[in-house]
């Protein structure tokens, strides 16, 4: 019970929560406590926290998979009306970020934290017609939800809360 309540608050904690073979170093650290910031803008509407953050690492050291992948199913689960919208250089890429997402948002230990396992006041599930990958919505009452794109792609007209850019 400790362990989910510590992975419902802290996104250092969700990660291998989430992700049991996730080990996060403590760079992955570092960068949680960042995100954490931009969580508070969000749901402070822009009164606290951080408005933009740029992550550099080297490549294979686990940034698209804390940021692009884990961060928006965290938030989703903590903040279920908030929009994400996931952009990289190529719509594959980007799709399969999405895809990432929402199949953390699909298992049991994300159930067990947000959804009908657990014990939340609304239970975040995907949207049973969500099929794409590239744009899913969560279940009502929630109106949260990802879209990914690559640059150029169609994201007129989308808003979001939060704009991920991997790589672009």
């Amino acid at each position: 019970r400790v362990r989910r309540e510590k992975a419902r608050r802290h996104l250092i904690d969700f990660m291998p929560y989430i992700a049991p073979w996730y080990q996060p170093g403590p760079h992955h650290a570092y960068v949680a406590e960042k995100l954490e910031r931009v969580y508070e803008y969000i749901d402070s509407g822009g009164a606290r926290g951080i408005g933009r953050l740029l992550v550099q690492l080297p490549p294979r050291h686990g940034k698209s998979e804390e940021v692009t992948q884990m961060f928006p199913a965290w938030t989703l689960g903590r903040r279920p009306d908030t929009r994400v919208i996931v952009v990289a250089y190529g719509d594959d890429l980007a799709t399969g970020f999405s895809r990432a997402a929402r199949d953390y948002v699909r298992s049991d230990p994300y159930r067990a934290l947000f959804g009908d396992l657990g014990s939340s006041e609304i239970s975040v599930e995907v949207s049973q017609d969500s099929r794409s990958s590239s744009e899913w919505n969560l279940m009502p009452p929630a109106r949260g939800g990802m879209v990914a794109t690559g640059i150029g792609g169609g994201a007129t007209g989308k808003g979001a809360h939060l704009l991920l850019f991997d790589d672009p």
